[in-house]
């Protein structure tokens, strides 16, 4: 059975989610092989994002919740909140709970009304995709939205799941749901073969994955690798939260900054203010930049600023950040965690480094930074694998012909 029209579920559309990210590049470059992405959005806040723009410009439809539903949602939660907050009362009390921390609590289960009418809309959305324009692919890659997927199927969808990081204790839920459905699945991907391992643990090993890495767009005015910073700058870009070890990476810069290397951080999260301590405690504040947050179309300035990208995650899928900086011929050295290695060629175009060694971390940045042919060599070699493996022209087409057959 042919496909020229695909349903993308996006649950949740974030500023600088890695799902919004992938899903929004994939639905821009699907047109280009005769399939006609419609871009379904459950949460209420989508049409603020910068995201919306970026398909509206390109022709791509995408079905969010409007202001109209979204303030009906909000004005009947706060009614049933109204009428049953006697009962959400005495329940908090007897189990003796604040009323915003009793997630399992009634109280918890009214919050959760409202997503259960944002649902709702996202189901209807799916009936009038299937009957009216005849779409018969729906696309998820979050395991929170499992319990849509059996409806979506017996709709008469087929349904594609992309597994994209490794699940944590905080998830198993999610994935126990996944197990309950993955009947219901016709399809299952994943971002790198450690991703897929992980996911072949729940579905069982009877069920196949298929590998189709993330894809990154390449940057518009490439940056000359001929020319680095004075002093010479280390970068590190994501969230400051304990996925991403920023502490470790804070301990080997104790070793590795000089005079003539500086730290820069780009990012924030709930770890800034530690970290910000760690680095006054260990002696190096001077050298180390707290950027902070920036905008997803601010890539290219933070990419021009950094000479050579750090990413010491305790766990990642994939590491889009990684192609991200080969797109920009800039090396890497990484945790040889998840699927990093997928990504990162060890001697080749960057090093790897084991997650709680922080030693180690600082050698390798050391031994790039002093020898300037091979940081030359691990740039060139970034920026071929980048337009070898990662560019959208190479990972759409994938998609394309999975939706297609």
């Amino acid at each position: 059975m042919s496909c020229d029209m695909v349903l993308l579920a996006v649950m949740h559309l974030e500023p600088h989610g890695g799902v919004a990210d992938q899903m929004t590049t994939l639905a821009a470059h699907l047109p280009q092989y005769g399939i006609q992405p419609i871009v379904v959005v459950r949460n209420p806040l989508a049409a603020q994002h910068g995201y919306v723009g970026y398909l509206h410009q390109r022709g791509i439809a995408v079905w969010a919740v409007s202001d109209r539903q979204r303030h009906f949602a909000v004005g009947l939660f706060r009614w049933l909140a109204l009428c049953l907050l006697p009962v959400a009362l005495v329940d908090s009390i007897f189990r003796r709970k604040s009323l915003t921390a009793a997630r399992g609590s009634l109280w918890g289960l009214l919050r959760r009304m409202g997503y259960w009418g944002l649902d709702g809309l996202f189901l209807l959305r799916l009936f009038w995709a299937y009957y009216a324009r005849r779409v018969r692919v729906v696309h998820f890659r979050k395991p929170d939205s499992w319990y849509l997927m059996p409806r979506a199927a017996r709709l008469g969808y087929r349904v594609v799941y992309t597994e994209d990081t490794e699940p944590r204790p905080e998830t198993e839920k999610y994935y126990l749901g996944l197990v309950c459905v993955k009947e219901h699945i016709h399809t299952f991907t994943a971002v790198s073969r450690a991703s897929g391992d992980h996911l072949q643990r729940y579905i069982g090993a009877n069920r196949q994955v298929v590998i189709i890495p993330n894809m990154v767009e390449p940057p518009s005015e490439p940056e000359s690798i001929s020319v680095l910073h004075q002093p010479f700058v280390v970068g590190f870009i994501g969230r400051l939260d304990p996925q991403k070890n920023v502490g470790m990476l804070l301990m080997a810069a104790k070793h590795f900054l000089d005079g003539e290397v500086r730290l820069s951080l780009f990012g924030d999260g709930p770890l800034r203010e530690t970290l910000e301590a760690q680095a006054l405690a260990l002696g190096i504040v001077d050298k180390v930049h707290f950027a902070g947050a920036f905008a997803r179309e601010q890539l290219p300035q933070v990419m021009a600023q950094i000479d050579l990208l750090v990413l010491p995650s305790l766990w990642e899928g994939f590491g889009v950040v990684l192609v991200e900086a080969m797109a920009y011929g800039k090396p890497c050295v990484a945790t040889a965690v998840g699927g990093i290695p997928e990504v990162v060629v060890d001697g080749v175009t960057g090093f790897l480094v084991p997650p709680d060694e922080p030693l180690a971390l600082a050698e390798a940045v050391t031994c790039i930074r002093r020898d300037f042919q091979t940081y030359t060599q691990f740039a060139k070699a970034a920026k071929v694998r980048f337009w070898t493996n990662y560019v959208p022209d190479c990972v759409a087409p994938q998609y394309g012909k999975l939706y297609g057959n």
